[in-house]
């Protein structure tokens, strides 16, 4: 539609290109990161929302494909997307992870580890029967 002349007026092009796609990259990292589940709605959702800006780029691409608006814009969110990518390729490389890294409990495989004469409640505990 752009190459046809169907478009918003070019003084808003640097707005729109890079604002309407910024909720698909939070989405991307939201899903990558494991904030939430894959939606198939709000993907759809997204697609058409950003799918003016995508299109408008893509024909600022055609016209000239040194456009600096498109590539800066391309290469930006390109890195942006390729974080979470590989934040969680590595967290599932690494595999599951305690909230207490290096601890007992984890080096033994136990969820909860109990110590004598210690209350996780942080209150003192009696010593019954201890002799010194």
């Amino acid at each position: 539609l752009d190459l046809a002349g169907v478009a918003w007026p070019g003084w808003l092009d640097p707005w729109l290109l890079w604002l309407l796609a910024v909720p698909v990259v939070v989405e991307w990292w939201g899903e990558h990161l494991g904030w939430w589940r894959y939606s198939a709605t709000r993907q759809v959702v997204l697609s058409v929302m950003v799918a003016p800006a995508v299109g408008r780029g893509l024909g600022r691409y055609l016209r000239d494909q040194t456009d600096p608006l498109f590539w800066s814009v391309v290469l930006t969110y390109a890195v942006l997307c390729a974080i979470p990518f590989f934040v969680s390729m590595r967290r599932k490389a690494a595999g599951p992870r305690s909230t207490r890294p290096g601890d007992a409990a984890e080096l033994e495989g136990i969820d909860e580890q109990a110590v004598p004469g210690h209350d996780p409640n942080g209150e003192a505990t009696p010593t019954r029967g201890v002799e010194p």
